[in-house]
């Protein structure tokens, strides 16, 4: 599954950075997430074949506090309704706000790197005929759109999953 590739990649990351401590410089620079971004925000992976039946792939993001939750569906149908669970990872975190209205995801162990950095408030994307609130979430130069609800727009590309 193509979501399993930035999930492994969170998780391996924690996993090898486990036992360690946030450093003093980065509790420092830790601030709350806006309670505009907390929550559940869902991406679309794209279409995968199943024992010969067309799935379509669900991502599911969590921001809380201290942590980000990831969770991965499957289903059958085009409607993304009945989402079958595939895999989760959890990931301790915090959230270094930077100059310009976006916030960077840290991983919260000793030299934890940049999951990703999001924008400082939801933004309007154009998403099946409307606009739509949308989170920008920016990985290594590329950037695609989580929302408030499962939909078939803006298919996340290889680099996010």
């Amino acid at each position: 599954m193509r979501c399993k590739a930035l999930l492994l990649g969170l998780v391996s990351l924690g996993l090898c950075l486990a036992g360690g401590q946030v450093s003093a410089q980065a509790a420092s620079q830790a601030v709350k997430l806006p309670t505009s971004l907390k929550g559940v925000w869902y991406g679309y992976a794209g279409k995968i074949r199943v024992k010969g039946q067309r799935s379509y792939q669900i991502a599911r993001i969590t921001f809380k506090g201290d942590r980000i939750t990831m969770t991965e569906y499957v289903t059958p149908k085009k409607s993304l309704k009945a989402l079958k669970w595939q895999d989760s990872y959890v990931m301790a975190v915090h959230y270094v706000k930077k100059a310009k209205g976006v916030y960077q995801v840290k991983a919260r162990v000793l030299n934890g790197g940049t999951l990703m950095t999001i924008s400082r408030r939801p933004v309007k994307v154009k998403a099946l005929g409307q606009k739509r609130s949308a989170l920008k979430m920016t990985d290594s130069g590329s950037s695609t759109y989580a929302f408030r609800r499962p939909l078939l727009s803006h298919v996340w590309n290889e680099g996010w999953l």
